[in-house]
């Protein structure tokens, strides 16, 4: 077990987590007016912070792929991303990167 303190100065509650935990995992998508995509994100710790990496080549060193969002998990271990679409773009990869 662990301590996580993301919320101890917001609401005074210091949380134990498993440790190792489970890694999030990307649980689901969907086109939103056919110019997002919505992705959800599920298995993350309460208030963690959790970031989107994106590229078009997925054969790129990780090193090399965007962060192109960041965002935090609900008290459930969920969070979103809702990303612009681009049609001239035959392929995007994401994944999820936690500290």
């Amino acid at each position: 077990l662990k301590w996580n303190l993301n919320r101890l100065s917001v609401d005074g509650v210091l949380r134990v987590v498993p440790d190792p935990s489970l890694p999030p995992v990307i649980n689901g998508s969907s086109v939103l007016d056919a110019t997002n995509l919505v992705i959800s994100v599920a298995q993350g710790l309460a208030y963690d912070p959790v970031y989107l990496l994106s590229t078009t080549n997925f054969a790129a060193p990780l090193s090399s792929w965007d962060f192109i969002a960041t965002n935090r998990f609900d008290s459930y271990g969920n969070a979103s991303f809702t990303n612009a679409i681009n049609p001239d773009e035959p392929e995007r990869y994401f994944l999820l990167s936690v500290p």
